[in-house]
């Protein structure tokens, strides 16, 4: 029997946590299926889906068109680059003003605070002007620290509980001229939409990416599941730490490994922790999270990024959480999986 071992390197955009997953792609002669693709640009990142046709009688170019119409629609309502979008219109809009927007929106807002209560605050989808203050967001990188009168001014428009969602209502209320972007979230989100309209046309096994967040279902091949391997955070390499299995699952990873700058020496992550307005120290290089809901890992994944290990190991076993933690120790770097991450660590990394 052939295997044919491929690898598919997708990585994030800045704003998403950067980092890289390779995809192992196992296919065996005996039992080979086609797997279609249909992939393009989105979100200020990109997207791919491989699936395989089945019994579905879509074509593929209906895949791509209806794939494409997805995500024109999601960033249309939630990008903070387009100035009409309707979450830009709430953030335009005067504080104290009843908003109404589209019931997923309000939804992820609702998800962020959850992620961001269960925290203590250290995920909050209000953390941009702190971001752009360190360099990380549309304006230039600093040349200095930023002064503690210019941290106090980013942090007076800072605050995910200045923000009230409605569900019920499809609203939002600003009690304070914060500035809501929903990047950590969205793409998750977006995968979760994608996987729902491939559902709608009958493709039960697939593989969908948006900016490195994942979701799988079924079987690439009979008795081959999609298999996806978490790269070890070694600049310059490409190796898997390990490999997993989670189908129905999403699939979200976070890192600060390839995204920073320095200043006279010193260190500076593009990942900030809201609570103190700095970039964060700690040794986690990067964290996955397995989570039903794409959009629910892609928040968990930048939240436990900012907590770090090992009190982001707590949270998890706290609130059962499958989320695995690369940290660097000494020269290199060890892999610790939470217990409900061990369940779908592959059969050759599973610890027995």
């Amino acid at each position: 029997m052939n295997i044919l071992e491929q690898y598919l390197y997708v990585k994030k955009n800045v704003f998403g946590c950067a980092i890289l997953l390779s995809l192992l792609a196992l296919l065996t002669g005996c039992n080979q299926q086609t797997i279609e693709q249909v992939s393009g640009p989105t979100m200020g990142t990109s997207y791919q889906v491989k699936y395989i046709a089945g019994d579905s009688s879509v074509s593929q170019s209906e895949v791509a068109q209806r794939v494409d119409a997805v995500l024109a629609d999601i960033n249309q309502r939630m990008s903070t680059y387009i100035p009409t979008s309707e979450l830009m219109q709430f953030n335009q809009a005067p504080t104290g003003e009843m908003f109404k927007l589209s019931n997923d929106i309000v939804t992820l807002v609702a998800l962020s605070q959850e992620i961001s209560e269960m925290s203590g605050g250290r995920y909050d989808v209000t953390v941009g002007p702190l971001v752009n203050l360190w360099g990380f967001g549309p304006d230039k990188r600093p040349t200095t620290i930023p002064s503690d009168e210019a941290l106090a001014e980013a942090f007076d428009k800072v605050g995910y509980h200045h923000v009230k969602a409605d569900k019920q209502a499809s609203t939002l209320l600003k009690v304070k001229p914060v500035f809501v972007d929903l990047s950590s979230i969205a793409k998750g989100y977006a995968v979760d939409k994608v996987a729902e309209a491939l559902d709608t046309m009958g493709i039960n096994s697939y593989l969908v990416e948006v900016g490195g967040e994942l979701k799988i279902k079924g079987e690439k091949a009979a008795g081959v599941p999609w298999r996806i391997g978490i790269e070890e955070p070694a600049l310059g390499l490409r190796k898997a730490s390990a490999a997993i299995e989670a189908p129905g699952k999403g699939i979200a990873t976070s890192g600060d490994y390839r995204n920073y700058y320095e200043i006279d020496g010193q260190r500076f992550s593009h990942t900030i922790n809201p609570l103190t307005g700095r970039p964060i120290t700690h040794k986690l290089a990067s964290v996955t999270v397995v989570h039903p809901s794409v959009a629910m890992a892609d928040g968990l994944a930048t939240m436990l990024m900012v907590v770090g290990y090992p009190e982001g190991m707590a949270l998890a076993k706290e609130h059962d959480l499958a989320a695995y933690f690369i940290v660097k120790e000494g020269e290199g770097f060890a892999s610790y999986p939470s217990p409900s991450f061990k369940t779908f660590l592959a059969p050759s990394t599973r610890e027995e």
